[in-house]
């Protein structure tokens, strides 16, 4: 089989992504102004900008007030710019015209998500990570596949100890966490890739 075959390809990943006072304010700010429709039917060459247009006209909006977007899983994502604008289209609930008729709901951030148990709390120290890549980023991406970051204790910035980075993280499985993980920089095509192994 040729390199990329579907076949050899795993089927899914497990990606933690630690949650954040920023995070769950785009959550709320985007589930306030969010609808998506529960029902629809559509003609075949009606799309986004149909159902945009029908609403502006229903809710007497200017245009720009409301983005229509092709999602999924569900068939469309339906953005307000103002809460009370989004208020108003869920109360009214149901939207027909030319052959166009859609019902809204709410939309969820996360109803499509995989729930998780995160039961156990971990302290790593990253050995091996070269000082000019110390960052938020790189630190992430090292754990992320295995754990949520919590908090960092050394200072990345300026550290008074370079030997390793201290941090606590939650995890699934304590005995999933690799001992050694390979960070690679890529370069330009001129200089040679490089690797290096990270001992957590």
């Amino acid at each position: 089989m040729a390199i990329g075959d579907p076949h050899t390809r795993p089927d899914e990943d497990t990606f933690f992504v630690p949650n954040s006072f920023g995070l769950e304010r785009d959550a709320r700010d985007w589930e306030a102004c969010t609808l998506v429709p529960w029902a629809l039917h559509l003609p075949c060459e009606a799309g986004a900008q149909d159902i945009e247009e029908l609403l502006l006209d229903a809710l007497k909006l200017e245009r720009g007030a409301i983005t229509v977007t092709v999602h999924q899983p569900e068939p469309y994502l339906i953005r307000f710019e103002r809460q009370e604008h989004c208020k108003k289209a869920q109360n009214c609930g149901r939207f027909q015209r030319r052959g166009i008729d859609i019902c809204l709901r709410r939309w969820r951030s996360l109803t499509h998500a995989l729930g998780m148990h995160i039961c156990y709390r971990v302290r790593l120290y990253l050995d091996g990570i070269p000082g000019h890549s110390w960052t938020l980023e790189i630190v992430e991406r090292v754990i992320g596949h295995r754990c949520a970051l919590q908090c960092i204790n050394t200072d990345l910035v300026q550290p008074l100890d370079t030997r390793h980075i201290d941090l606590w993280a939650w995890t699934e499985n304590p005995s999933a966490i690799p001992k050694k993980v390979w960070l690679v920089f890529t370069h330009s095509p001129s200089d040679q890739p490089a690797a290096v192994a990270i001992f957590q």
